[in-house]
């Protein structure tokens, strides 16, 4: 008996790799982002703590989508045999 990669698990991962991708550019982005003078005017200084909240806030939202997807994957089988496949993802070599 032969077994498949399933198309729903393959999805969900695709998912989760494309999500880590994005919340490591905006980790990398949130790390980057400092302060340039040391004379700091106030509304300078707002700007910087809104965009780091704002930052904060997407890589909180990120977090919480992949470990949603990773349940997800933990409740479907990675593999399946051909029989198990639904009928929009076989093929027929006839």
């Amino acid at each position: 008996m032969k077994y498949l990669v399933n198309p729903e698990y393959k999805t969900l991962e695709n998912a989760r790799k494309k999500m880590t991708s994005k919340l490591n550019r905006i980790k990398a982005k949130f790390a980057t982002l400092t302060l340039q003078s040391e004379s700091i005017e106030e509304k300078a200084m707002e700007k910087y703590l809104s965009k780091k909240e704002e930052l904060k806030d997407d890589i909180e939202q990120k977090e919480s989508e992949i470990e949603k997807i990773k349940l997800q994957k933990k409740s479907i089988p990675r593999k399946i045999t051909y029989s198990e496949l639904p009928k929009t993802e076989k093929f027929d070599n006839t």
